[in-house]
């Protein structure tokens, strides 16, 4: 409870606590020492002393991959997260494999989510008839110009709840209707299975985000950047997972664009490896398949301004 607070947490890192949490999660992983470690990154100090640590940072990764606790996953890689411009830090991060563990996160996260779509799918339509003022209120369609407010027969009072609705509602904030639990224990297995999924979805963002960082951000070639996992694990993630983040298409864009990675690059069959599985439509009208092409183009794009300077023309010579 003292690593929650502030004061007492930064008392408890001069007194050498961070030294006895990482050689205990050293000798064994426990969720509450996990917990309290990844507490200790979020003061400069204590990410100072996890560095200086003896495999403190190294263990953060470990944290990251040897365990299949989904709610230490995610507190991981929250930690993480305050490391990114930290440049002493990261680079240790890197020679000690920071990527490949967060590719092989990744790469779980669509095996457990991703599918393949195997008919057309077609956008989703809007439904008609809607006069919420989410929808129609805030548009300049149905009313004169210049006017904001509901129309005058959909005041609260004098219409039913079928056509006015003062809140703005999503649909999954429907669905989800307060209901009391029979006992503390279902109420606590529900909440674990809950925190675990949410942890699951912020995570998959957070690897993302923190790939793309390392890509634009950190001035030196990366190899595990341009490694087979890395691009076909990217890959299957836009081509397998739904409404995919759109952070996995730039970062692919970036490490095409990027020269120190070209010649790697061609040696991979990386354009041929794009174009197959992002840029050959399996489907007619379908939502997905296009989404698909423009992200491989996009890449290809990028690929296609360094092919045409002089290093480009000088390896495919070569």
């Amino acid at each position: 409870n003292l690593s929650c607070l502030e004061i007492s947490r930064l008392q408890l890192i001069k007194d050498g606590l961070v030294e006895l949490v990482v050689a205990k999660l050293n000798d064994k992983i426990e969720h509450w020492l996990a917990m309290i470690f990844c507490l200790l990154c979020q003061d400069s100090i204590g990410r100072a002393h996890v560095r200086n640590c003896e495999r403190g940072l190294e263990l953060l990764l470990r944290l990251l991959q040897a365990t299949k606790n989904k709610v230490i996953q995610s507190k991981a890689l929250q930690a993480l997260g305050f490391y990114l411009y930290d440049k002493s830090s990261l680079e240790i991060l890197l020679v000690n494999g920071l990527v490949p563990a967060l590719i092989k996160s990744l790469a779980e996260y669509v095996r457990r989510h991703g599918r393949v779509h195997d008919k057309s799918l077609t956008p989703a339509e809007p439904r008609a008839g809607s006069v919420s003022p989410c929808n129609s209120g805030m548009s300049p369609y149905g009313r004169g110009a210049g006017q904001w407010s509901p129309l005058s027969d959909c005041s609260p009072p004098a219409s039913p709840a079928s056509v006015y609705s003062p809140l703005c509602l999503s649909e999954d904030e429907l669905e989800c209707s307060p209901t009391q639990p029979d006992d503390d224990v279902s109420m606590s297995q529900e909440e674990m299975n809950m925190e675990e999924e949410v942890s699951d979805v912020k995570g998959e963002d957070n690897i993302l985000a923190f790939l793309h960082h390392v890509t634009n951000y950190v001035h030196i070639p990366i190899t595990d950047l341009v490694a087979k996992l890395t691009i076909s694990t990217l890959i299957d993630y836009i081509c397998l997972v739904r409404d995919a983040n759109p952070r996995a298409g730039r970062l692919l864009c970036a490490i095409a664009g990027n020269k120190n990675y070209y010649r790697q690059l061609l040696d991979d069959q990386f354009v041929l490896t794009v174009h197959c599985r992002l840029c050959r439509p399996s489907h007619e009208f379908c939502a997905e398949c296009v989404r698909m092409l423009e992200e491989g183009t996009r890449v290809l794009d990028h690929m296609a301004e360094i092919s045409q300077t002089g290093l480009g023309e000088g390896e495919m010579t070569y």
